[in-house]
């Protein structure tokens, strides 16, 4: 959470991003609440972010109802095929 106000929250998370991406593991940032954290974990090359600035937690109806209002096209076949195929890999959380 303090990582755009914390020299050492900010120096750890890239260190954790660069050493799963070393290891060839994609990450997964959880609990961003605020633009400011999204565009420094975009900067960082951090490849997922979840948290309240996208949403509240769901549940099964409600998730449904959101996605339907917030993704308008379906993923062409390659970006499935991109997403899912040989070159997939295993996720870290920070």
């Amino acid at each position: 959470m303090g990582v755009t106000d914390n020299e050492e929250d900010s120096s750890l998370t890239q260190a954790i991003i660069a050493m799963a991406h070393g290891l060839g593991i994609r990450v997964v940032a959880e609990g961003a609440e605020e633009e400011a954290q999204i565009v420094f974990l975009k900067d960082t090359n951090c490849d997922e972010v979840q948290g309240y600035y996208y949403s509240r937690p769901l549940g099964m109806d409600d998730l449904g109802q959101f996605l339907e209002e917030n993704y308008y096209a379906e993923p062409k076949q390659s970006e499935f095929s991109s997403m899912f195929g040989e070159e997939s890999k295993e996720a870290v959380s920070v």
